[in-house]
């Protein structure tokens, strides 16, 4: 094992078909928010503590 090697507390799936854009925790909260790359462009808020999405919308048509 590597010393200070970063650990895995949980893993986030189905935000994003190739890869993120921005990603951005919450302050006060447990909310982690994500702008996927092309081709989704979607915006997606996660419960990232529980590995779930709670919001994803299509952000090709809006300003995010």
């Amino acid at each position: 094992m590597i010393e200070n090697e970063p650990k895995v507390y949980r893993i986030l799936r189905g935000g994003a078909e190739r890869g993120y854009n921005s990603v951005d925790f919450s302050f006060k909260s447990n909310y982690l928010a994500s702008v996927a790359s092309a081709p989704d462009y979607s915006l997606s808020v996660w419960d990232w503590k529980n590995e779930k999405i709670v919001l994803k919308v299509k952000a090709n048509s809006l300003d995010v």
